[in-house]
């Protein structure tokens, strides 16, 4: 199935952002709100985004350097592939914990969510259920309804790398890339996505102790507010040792589990900061919200982590 005219992939967005705000305004048709979980970013560029359109379908490729807590919405109306780049660690999301083989999938109307590692790098294909509906039918594809169709599916052994390269060349347009080239790549991807005799359709979970405790944990922490919890306590939660546990946060986001947890519950008095239907909130009752009684020593750990005061957040947000 080839859209009439041979559309010509356009650029819509190629950037380097210092500013992770100022990168989550700039990506076009996606609802993002990045928490940093570290204090300051070494690498002069905390993140990239770029954006390619080709007729119904759009390309993006985003990298981080940094470890984020991701919410937000993806593009609205689409269904949305995600391709993690070789070499990444394994990532949580929404619940899942994968690997670089493996392709997660943003139904239409789905949320964002997702705890990254300083490794982060991903390309996307984004298309429309009529395009995803018409292709299916040009190779013949049953599509079942969407709620039964896994968040997770694994590709095809061999089929990894060079759906990477494909898509490297819309990230890096040498040679240019055309609009045939990103249409066979998502068919690709929809008859590995709609097989039913694969055999991992959700995705299968680590069998290292690490990777099993900190889903445990990061699941725990998604249910429950996050609080100034114990190492034992979450060590009881994971089921393993604290050396163990300590191993696994310092591994995939280069933190102990105790500054995990804290740098969450600053992300999130920070976006309470930031929302314009707070500004009445005094800053200390945000702050208790998250378990911060003592609001001297809340205000240092906040400026040690955004590099300003609560106030000077509030200040200018408004």
């Amino acid at each position: 199935m080839r859209e009439a005219g041979h559309p010509v992939p356009r650029l819509l967005v190629k950037a380097e952002f210092a500013d992770i705000e100022e990168l989550c305004q700039h990506a076009k048709f996606w609802n993002l709100d990045l928490r940093p979980l570290t204090a300051g970013v070494s690498h002069p560029v905390i993140g990239t985004v770029q954006q390619v359109g080709s007729g119904s379908l759009t390309y993006g490729f985003c990298s981080l350097h940094g470890s984020f807590d991701q919410f937000g919405g993806a593009p609205p109306g689409s269904v949305t592939f995600v391709i993690l780049e070789a070499g990444m660690k394994r990532l949580w999301w929404r619940g899942h914990d994968v690997n670089a083989e493996e392709v997660l999938v943003y139904k239409a109307g789905s949320e964002v969510r997702c705890v990254n590692g300083v490794d982060f790098a991903v390309h996307t294909i984004s298309a429309n259920p009529a395009t995803i509906g018409h292709l299916c039918e040009h190779l013949k594809l049953a599509l079942p309804q969407s709620e039964i169709l896994p968040e997770v599916f694994c590709l095809p052994d061999g089929l990894a790398q060079p759906i990477r390269r494909a898509l490297r060349r819309f990230r890096h347009r040498v040679p240019a890339p055309s609009h045939a080239d990103l249409v066979t790549v998502l068919e690709v991807l929809l008859k590995a996505w709609l097989d039913p005799h694969q055999e991992r359709r959700c995705g299968r979970p680590s069998a290292r102790a690490r990777d099993l405790a900190l889903r445990k944990c990061l699941n725990y922490l998604e249910d429950n507010e996050p609080r100034d919890m114990s190492l034992s306590e979450m060590c009881s939660i994971a089921n393993v040792s604290e050396r163990t546990l300590i191993y696994a946060f310092g591994e995939r986001y280069g933190l102990s589990p105790k500054a995990f947890i804290r740098a969450q519950r600053l992300a999130r008095v920070r976006h309470e900061l930031k929302r314009p239907g707070n500004f009445d909130l005094l800053v200390g009752d945000l702050a208790a919200s998250q378990g911060f009684w003592h609001l001297g020593h809340f205000t240092e750990q906040y400026r040690r982590m955004f590099g300003e005061t609560p106030t000077q957040t509030r200040l200018t947000s408004s």
